[in-house]
């Protein structure tokens, strides 16, 4: 039992092999999603076994007593100088860790390690500021530049709300004129001009108040299916309508005038003689009487400018 027990606990992973998340959290203060990832870059040794991956602990005794790192190397002073000075010079940590051949934990970590801190407020501007206040971040305080940034930023919200309004603006005058045209066709329904108005952009709300109803009929009678069912929009089918109903028209006075013309020849010529003397006759006294109105027309001015010399 005891050769057993032995043979047990020298077999025991437990004993010498760690979890990356306990082997980060240990050695490096690395949360678990951070030791996974720097596990993956080779920053920790591991073994791996079938799906399990574990952390031998000789090799973190090593890494930390300064052995070979495999991926992890010690700063040096002169690295220390550049990643203080770019660090407080709000540098971004990405930037830093390119220049320095690292990952960003491990900048993190030695940020951490050297007790580096810069006002979170400014790094949270830097990431919205323009160009030319990013380049005055060192020459500047905390306070100004801050104050610079807000004042920058309120202006553009400023601007951006002029701007705005002004499109609001256009656009409303610009609709109210839709809207007199559409209500001054006279060939279109009530609801081929609410029709009209949705399509323009007036809103359910301001059709509604226009011709009295609530917003949910306006909605009905304005749906996309309602313009469907037609199978084509309300001002294309109104177009073709016109166009449509022109033709007929124009067939329909074709066909009425030769009527007229076979029921011409079909009247005897006698009718025919009498006809055409009764329209001379009526033109004739058409003539004569507005030849009538014209010489009393003449007396009364000739009488009028009488009345004037007098």
């Amino acid at each position: 039992m005891k050769k057993q027990d032995t043979i047990e606990n020298e077999a025991d992973p437990a004993t010498l092999t760690l979890s990356v998340p306990e082997a980060g959290q240990r050695y490096f203060g690395l949360s678990r999603n951070a030791s996974y990832k720097a596990a993956e870059r080779g920053e920790i040794p591991t073994i791996r076994i079938g799906r399990l991956l574990r952390v031998p602990i000789a090799a973190l005794e090593h890494l930390m007593a300064g052995g070979s790192s495999g991926g992890i190397r010690r700063f040096t002073p002169d690295e220390d100088a550049v990643l203080t000075a770019d660090y407080l010079g709000y540098v971004p940590t990405h930037d830093i860790a390119v220049k320095l051949n690292r990952s960003n934990g491990v900048i993190r970590q030695r940020v951490l390690a050297l007790g580096l801190r810069r006002n979170s407020l400014v790094t949270r501007c830097l990431a919205w500021a323009p160009d030319h206040l990013k380049a005055r971040v060192t020459e500047m305080s905390t306070d100004e530049f801050i104050t610079a940034c807000y004042e920058w930023r309120d202006n553009l919200e400023a601007t951006a709300k002029r701007e705005v309004e002004t499109d609001r603006n256009a656009q409303r005058i610009h609709l109210a004129h839709i809207v007199t045209e559409i209500d001054k066709t006279r060939d279109m329904t009530r609801n081929e001009k609410m029709i009209a108005k949705r399509v323009a952009g007036l809103t359910l709300e301001q059709i509604a108040q226009q011709h009295g109803l609530t917003r949910e009929r306006v909605r009905q009678l304005t749906s996309q299916t309602y313009i469907d069912r037609r199978g084509e929009p309300v001002l294309e089918r109104m177009a073709r309508m016109d166009k449509r109903y022109g033709q007929q028209r124009q067939e329909l006075m074709d066909r009425a005038y030769q009527r007229l013309i076979d029921q011409w020849h079909k009247t005897p010529l006698e009718m025919q003689n009498l006809f055409i003397e009764r329209i001379l006759a009526d033109r004739a006294a058409q003539s004569e009487g507005a030849d009538h109105e014209e010489n009393d027309d003449a007396g009364s001015n000739v009488t009028s400018i009488e009345k004037r010399n007098r």
